[in-house]
């Protein structure tokens, strides 16, 4: 859809074809009721039978305007005028978050419509040249690097289905002419006026002196964002091909998601490569890159840190961690203390949400407890305190768990998750590692191996 042309069923519908909706897609309006996402819904519905989807409104109501009840009333009542599904949400805004108000009714909005999906949905926004604009605005105001500056993608992953936002060529202009043509009637947000938030204060405030001087600036705005976004897909290209070059082994017990990167090789890449590289490690595991200051963060306090397990950097409910070789993220939990007690009576799985481990008891031969030992209340899981000994089969004296991990390369952090084996007050094992001497089964007997997996 170029830029600056007129709104149109036919090129929204040319449009749609090239960002691939087909026959039988099932297609979900992020339908606020406003003016943009009005004509979105009813050109959408004039196209649906012709162009062979199914077509459904989605209206989030964030209980933030006194007037967000008759909203959602005014959203139904257009829905059954156009013969459109609509379903209301309603959500609870948590302030406090890194952004203020705008940034969480956004977060709040979007993982609202990533539950609704199913497998292959699309969900159609009705963001604009204009919004467009704004957005590489607000992006270079804050600092933000190619990836920020390529602001909003036409197409992308949306949980398990697809963002799409046909609208991008499209001014704002062109879509209050069809909204006019039309006979179309919206709500009128008073929020939208108020300069406190900074879109608002850009659109009403910055962007008409800009105008005045340069016409064309959002279209030029948008453009720059489209060359962004192109340096964009080169560089993840060679973060691909970096992520690739420099995977590391793994000893710990606990397989991260994620895949593990080697230091001696991302320190062999010069410093914005080991940038990008990190960026894009990050995005592919959590879903979201770091900002400018936790990645340099991340490259000199775990990077650069030497061989240390301690070094951490949190983000995003995850850690970024490093252990020898080996730079990692996993979950960010809440290690138990040291005085917590589980009972097991091993009749079940245990599942220990709070550390993502899940506990299964296995008969193995030759491996594990000896049934004889287990009593019928089961065992305590306990954790580390420091000074305990294992003494294993077909080795002379005891060794300490701290020399046993280090032996086996489990990592600190993971040695404070997995539980330990008691049997009464005594250490009978390790979960998923090792069993004690005095209780481990003969090679000619069945045993009872703790097995241990994250969750």
């Amino acid at each position: 859809m170029p830029s600056g042309t007129r709104f149109s069923i036919d090129s929204l519908a040319e449009n749609l074809k090239q960002l691939g909706v087909g026959m039988g897609a099932h297609v979900h309006v992020a339908y606020s009721g406003g003016m943009d996402s009005h004509v979105l819904l009813h050109a959408l519905s004039e196209l649906r039978e012709s162009m062979g989807f199914n077509l459904m409104a989605q209206h989030i109501n964030h209980g933030v305007n006194p007037q967000s009840g008759s909203w959602a009333t005014h959203c139904q009542s257009q829905c059954d005028q156009l013969a459109v599904d609509c379903q209301v949400h309603s959500i609870t805004l948590r302030p406090g978050a890194r952004g203020g108000l705008e940034a969480v009714a956004r977060q709040a909005r979007y993982a609202c419509l990533e539950k609704i999906l199913e497998s292959g949905d699309i969900v159609v926004t009705a963001h604009h040249l204009d919004d467009q604009a704004e957005t590489v605005l607000i992006m270079l105001l804050r600092g933000s690097g190619v990836p920020g500056l390529a602001a909003m993608p036409q197409r992308c992953s949306f949980g398990v289905g697809l963002l799409l936002r046909p609208l991008l060529g499209c001014s704002r202009r062109a879509l209050w002419d069809y909204a006019q043509a039309h006979g179309l009637r919206w709500i009128e947000d008073s929020s939208n006026q108020n300069i406190d938030f900074t879109r608002n204060f850009i659109r009403h405030r910055i962007f008409p002196v800009i105008q005045e001087r340069w016409p064309q600036v959002a279209q030029v705005l948008t453009r720059s964002a489209s060359h962004c976004a192109e340096a964009t897909q080169l560089l993840n290209e060679l973060a691909g091909g970096d992520l690739a070059l420099c995977r590391g082994g793994y000893s710990g017990l606990l397989r991260p998601t994620a895949p593990v990167l080697s230091i001696k090789a991302v320190t062999g890449l010069v410093r914005p490569r080991q940038k990008n590289l990190v960026r894009y490690w990050c995005r592919c595991a959590v879903g979201l890159a770091p900002h400018a200051v936790l990645l340099d963060e991340t490259l000199q306090a775990v990077i650069g840190h030497g061989e240390s397990g301690c070094a951490v950097v949190r983000w995003q409910g995850h850690a970024i961690r490093r252990y020898r070789d080996c730079l990692v993220i996993v979950p960010d939990f809440d290690l138990p203390g040291v005085e917590q007690q589980i009972r097991w009576d091993l009749r079940g799985p245990m599942v220990m949400k709070v550390l993502g481990l899940r506990l299964t008891k296995v008969d193995r031969s030759g491996m594990g407890i000896d049934p004889r030992h287990l009593p019928t209340e089961g065992v305590s899981l306990r954790w580390r305190q420091g000074g305990e000994i294992c003494h294993l089969p077909g080795r002379e004296g005891g060794r300490t768990l701290k020399k046993l991990y280090q032996e086996r390369g489990i990592p600190p952090w993971e040695r404070q998750q997995i539980p330990l084996i008691y049997i009464g007050e005594i250490l009978a094992g390790v979960a998923g590692l090792w069993t004690c001497r005095d209780f481990a089964a003969a090679p000619d007997r069945r045993g009872v191996v703790i097995a241990v997996e994250s969750c």
